[in-house]
This record gives structure tokens, sequence and C-alpha cells, in this order.
């Protein structure tokens, strides 16, 4: 029987590039990485997501124990990253979610990421949570390029949100390029309260989609906040 080793607490790093490891299933025994900034991950084929997804305590009709299984994230629910800022994926060609796409407020695992960068991951479906709010208190730039399976950026169950209080919004920059089946910026399920999402939004000053087949203006503005369009500079091309 392999014996347990011990904790690796890289209680220094800031700076974290994992390129082309075709063998690398995940960082273990590693708890705690209070001090890392940024993390540049490519090449990574043996994971399917970035955080790991939520586990309620009750049974839930829509997450059965073999969707579970097979989520492989980078990130353990163990270890601590309070200080990532940075965050970029590239040709992680098994990625399908950044973050799983759970629903109420205490299902996010928010964090203080600021920026955002997936490039060439081709499977990638999902990037935020059902409720998004929480991670935009921090968060200022995504980047999406060459992302063939994603079509919507922002699938927000609007029931679920809660309160947003106007001003909380750090976002700034949306970007989305040759990625072929993406659609939509926003999509809603659940009853509309348009002050919810114009406040969840209303920071971001520009939104640029570019080589993108599938994507037409419906895809961003809806009668509910047309306001945005007076908030944010966007580019289609």
């Amino acid at each position: 029987m392999l014996k347990k080793g011990p904790c690796i607490r890289f209680q220094e790093l800031k700076y974290l590039c994992l390129d082309d490891l075709p063998m690398l299933v995940g960082l273990s025994n590693t708890n705690d990485l209070l001090q890392l900034v940024e993390v540049d991950l490519s090449g990574l084929p043996n994971f399917t997501s970035i955080y790991p997804e939520y586990k309620s305590t009750s049974t839930s009709s829509d997450m059965s124990s073999s969707s579970i299984s097979v989520i492989k994230p980078f990130f353990s629910e163990k270890v601590m990253i309070p200080k990532l800022e940075r965050l970029q994926n590239r040709g992680m060609d098994e990625l399908k979610n950044i973050w799983a796409p759970c629903g109420s407020r205490e299902e996010v695992h928010a964090c203080c990421v600021r920026h955002i960068s997936v490039s060439g991951c081709r499977n990638l479906v999902s990037m935020f949570p059902r409720n998004p709010i929480p991670l935009l208190h921090h968060l200022e730039t995504i980047f999406v390029d060459h992302c063939r399976s994603i079509e919507v950026l922002f699938d927000i169950d609007v029931g679920g949100l809660g309160e947003i209080k106007e001003g909380s919004s750090k976002l700034r920059f949306i970007r989305v390029y040759y990625s072929d089946s993406f659609r939509e910026v926003f999509r809603l399920k659940g009853i509309i309260n348009p002050d919810l999402i114009i406040y969840g939004f209303e920071a971001v000053e520009e939104i640029r989609i570019s080589d993108c087949l599938g994507f037409s203006l419906l895809g961003l503005i809806w009668e509910h906040i047309s306001t945005l369009i007076q908030m944010a500079s966007i580019t289609m091309a």
C-alpha cells in the first residue's frame, strides 16, 4: 500500500505555468497557494474544468452521480487560491467548463480573478455558473478565442440571482473571436427583472465580437436591457 506523502506548500508561489503535460492529472497534496496571482495552463488533456463542481448535500434531480464522476477539475476543493487574478487556458481539448454551471448563490465558487483568457479549447461549452454575479465583483476582462463549441458566455438563472447592488460590477471588456458556435453574450432563465441584469453589467465599456459565424446582434441586446447600448462600445466583424 502506498503511503500518503506530505502536503506540499508553495507559500510564496506567484506565477504558475504548466505547458504540454499529457500525464498531469492534478495538483495532488498541494493545499496552499496563498500568494498565487497568475495561472497559465496549456496542453493539459486530462482536465474537463478549472474549478470543481459544487456538490450539494441534498440530492439534485439534474446532477447524477455519473455526471459528477466524469468531471476532472484542475483545482481541487482543498486548494486555497485567494489572490488569483489572471487565468489563462490554451489548447486544452477536453476542457468543457471554467466554473460548473450551478445555480444558487451558495453554489458559486467565488474568487478574485480579474482577467480570464480561453483560447483554442475546442470543447468548451460553459464559462460561468448560472449565478455569475459574485464573480463580477472582481472580474474585469473576458477573452475567448477559437473555442468552436461555446454558444453563450452568461447562461443566467435570473430567479436565483438575489439582490444585486448598483456599482458592484467591475466587468469592463468582453471579447470573443473565431468561435463558430457562439450565439449569445447573455441567456436568461426565470423571471426577468431588468434592473438586476443592468446592475450586473453596468461597468461594461467594450464588447467586441469578431468572426463568430453564428452570432447576431439579437444575441447581445433584447428589450429589457437596451440601455446597455448606451453604456458600451459594441463592435462586430
